[in-house]
């Protein structure tokens, strides 16, 4: 530990300088392309213990061969990823992931269909839909689907209250 202090302050410039080649060549091989703040953030981690570990090789502490904490972290940084399951936001894709179950579990039910239905007398039937979300648009080819705004925060709280 001591002869890698002792390694790291003698030129520190030329440390900073190759921390930062380091640094900036993992980013920009393992980064995938419009990869969230977090995935970015956390490669930089993955980044610095692999620049760390090719000084130290370098100063002859480790008994590493070259490259080899580099290769490491990228193993490292991959698993990583792969056990997060995308290089998006999770914030965002949980939202998005929340609000596709609910209309997956509740469309044929809680969604009031916007256009008026009659049956073949041409009288109107009256659709009963029982605690309403919503409302449908089921015109054309897609489905598309109004939740209501107090029925979204009340169900957003209820679901995050089932997962805390």
């Amino acid at each position: 530990m001591r002869a890698y202090l002792d390694f790291l302050v003698r030129d520190r410039a030329a440390l900073e300088k190759s921390l930062r080649n380091c640094q900036r060549d993992f980013l920009a091989r393992h980064v995938p392309a419009g990869a969230s703040g977090e995935v970015f953030r956390a490669a930089q981690r993955f980044a610095l213990i692999s620049a760390a570990g090719e000084l130290a090789t370098d100063a002859g502490i480790t008994g590493w061969e070259q490259n080899e904490a580099t290769r490491a972290m990228e193993q490292c940084f991959k698993d990583w990823l792969k056990l997060r399951g995308s290089a998006g936001a999770v914030d965002v894709e949980a939202a998005i992931s929340q609000v596709k179950n609910f209309i997956e579990v509740n469309g044929g039910s809680r969604f009031q269909s916007m256009k008026a239905r009659r049956d073949g007398q041409g009288d109107l039937i009256h659709e009963k839909v029982v605690n309403r979300a919503g409302f449908r648009d089921d015109e054309g080819k897609t489905t598309m689907y109004l939740i209501l705004p107090e029925v979204f925060r009340c169900e957003e709280t209820c679901c995050l209250a089932a997962v805390f």
